[in-house]
């Protein structure tokens, strides 16, 4: 590829062979791209080494894999090529639900964050969603494990009557979207609650852990997934499961065309149903909640399934809400 751009690396494979590939599924793996700082987010340099754990199961799943370091910066080449891809690997009966895209993006960083991480703020014309997995061994495990064992059924427990005079708190355990936390870092902090849990049982509260629905799928990380239910239900504790940010994928759904929303309400009502759960972790960016309050959250009003809770976080820093900082505002929700 001497001489040519990130742009017409794409735009040659995309001439050639994007039918080789399967739609609604892209993957992102950085060629060793390095930005310069937050505060030079557009500047880069070709200085590091290839991010290369997650092409495994892209190769194995004809997933189409590629990076454009500015391909999320409107008014580039680069975005142009990027709408291309979108456009070419949207499968015509499913316009309108989220692409699932792999590995991750780590462009155009801004004081600590990465500005397209979720990838819904990408390309306007069409919703995706991030499944963050930089993990290896994927592809070559795909086809020989046992499928996810769904739905998960957590311990009952006992009916909690609510008072009002009391304060109540639930722990959550973050990065479930992340396939390779789920994979170490769960695994290493369920040790620990299981010798915890084991020594001090009176002491074992309550713990919920955020799991990535597409761990549970067929050929990505099922026996992880497996793993996962049985450490929660041999833990001693009263373990449950909670969606990741921002639900099915990594993504902000306030920012997803009203459409898109249907679409991935349908996703991510099946996935509550088969992590037996009713809560999820929600993300949006610190200026787009009002807009999510009035277009998404009153739509799950409709379903029968509807989460019991959502556990909201700013993007990209935990600073107080604004929409909140009247405590008599009401939300049709």
């Amino acid at each position: 590829w001497a001489g040519f751009t990130p742009a017409q690396s794409v735009t040659y494979v995309l001439d050639n062979y994007s039918s080789t590939f399967i739609p609604d599924k892209l993957c992102k793996t950085n060629p060793g791209y390095k930005y310069t700082d937050s505060h030079h987010p557009l500047n880069y340099t070709l200085s590091s080494s290839i991010e290369y754990s997650i092409i495994d199961y892209a190769v194995s799943n004809n997933i189409f894999n590629f990076f454009l370091p500015l391909g999320c910066v409107p008014f580039t080449t680069d975005h142009s090529v990027h709408e291309r891809v979108v456009k070419t690997f949207s499968s015509s009966s499913a316009a309108s639900l989220p692409i699932t895209v792999y590995g991750y993006d780590n462009t155009v960083p801004i004081f600590g964050g990465d500005t397209y991480e979720a990838e819904t703020n990408c390309v306007k014309e069409h919703n995706m969603g991030q499944v963050a997995s930089h993990i290896p061994n994927v592809g070559f495990k795909d086809g020989e494990e046992p499928k996810a064992e769904l739905p998960f059924v957590p311990k009952d427990r006992e009916e909690v009557k609510y008072d009002p005079a009391k304060t109540y708190v639930s722990i959550a355990v973050g990065d479930g979207d992340n396939l390779w936390h789920l994979k170490y870092s769960h695994h290493k902090y369920m040790d620990q609650r299981a010798e915890k849990c084991e020594a001090e049982p009176d002491k074992c509260f309550p713990m919920s852990w955020s799991v990535s629905p597409e761990a549970a799928r067929d050929g990505v990380m099922p026996d992880v997934t497996n793993n996962l239910f049985e450490r929660m239900s041999n833990s001693g504790g009263d373990d449950r499961i909670v969606l990741p940010p921002s639900g099915s994928l990594y993504s902000y759904p306030g920012m997803m065309s009203s459409e898109g929303q249907d679409d991935y309400i349908k996703l991510m009502d099946s996935d509550l149903k088969n992590y037996g759960t009713r809560v999820s972790v929600h993300w949006e960016w610190f200026y787009g909640w009002a807009h999510a309050f009035r277009t998404y959250f009153p739509k799950w009003a409709a379903h029968t399934s509807e989460p019991r809770g959502f556990i909201l976080t700013n993007v990209p820093y935990l600073f107080p809400m604004g929409i909140f900082a009247n405590p008599k505002t009401d939300f049709k929700v």
